[in-house]
């Protein structure tokens, strides 16, 4: 049996409405049950969101140094809120960010592969490469894709546990994609990722920046 899919969603944003209402079919269409799980915002930032203190520290990147943002902040609680749920379920799940749309609906099979946390998202990047995907839809696009660990991805229990332990450790450098990246890359094949990706709407923007480009290089791909 497929495991639930967990969509984070901020239910009064419009722009996370937008996506969410996108990507929804998409999910429902490759035979998985879709449930949506509210996000932390900065308002409902702490302990009282999921049960969990974090610490913060300013986050390290390369040479640089810089406190993180409050929706940077509310981003680790959404993604810690999942795991705590997974841990409670105790049983693997789904979690997905409200823009991903999901293009290549793994099997079961394929999921019971891992043993914590498999990766199943990408962004598009600005290099034409086809070469994370052969069928006729990503060949049209032509973009090389990159990970985008916390966009959706497959989680055990073990692999909550985890990530909880991980995050309470000591205060938080990184980002939430950071943890899960280096969680995915030690239990899973990187190569099997791309199964879904996230949509960036030149009209909407994003709730956060992504990194992605805009305009003419905005993705407008459906499910089959």
């Amino acid at each position: 049996m497929l495991p639930e899919v967990y969509v984070i969603v901020m239910s009064d944003n419009e722009i996370s409405q937008y996506y969410k209402n996108r990507i929804w079919d998409s999910w429902v269409k490759g035979g998985f049950e879709v449930k949506e799980f509210e996000a932390c915002v900065p308002s409902t930032v702490g302990k009282e969101y999921c049960g969990i203190e974090l610490n913060f520290d300013h986050e390290k990147r390369k040479e640089r140094r810089r406190s993180f943002t409050p929706t940077e902040i509310a981003i680790w609680y959404s993604h810690l809120g999942t795991w705590n749920l997974c841990r409670k379920l105790n049983k693997p799940i789904i979690v997905a960010e409200h823009d991903v749309l999901l293009c290549h609906p793994p099997t079961q099979e394929q999921l019971e592969q891992t043993k914590k946390v498999w990766g199943l998202c990408s962004i598009p990047a600005a290099l034409p490469c086809a070469n994370f995907c052969t069928c006729e839809d990503c060949m049209n696009i032509k973009y090389q894709r990159r990970h985008s660990a916390g966009g959706a991805y497959y989680i055990t229990p073990d692999g909550a546990r985890s990530l909880i332990n991980f995050s309470m450790e000591d205060r938080i450098t990184h980002n939430s994609d950071w943890a899960l990246y280096k969680t995915m890359s030690e239990t899973s094949n990187v190569h099997e990722w791309w199964r879904s990706y996230q949509l960036v709407s030149s009209s909407q923007k994003t709730t956060i920046d992504h990194g992605d480009n805009f305009g003419d290089k905005a993705i407008q791909k459906y499910y089959g």
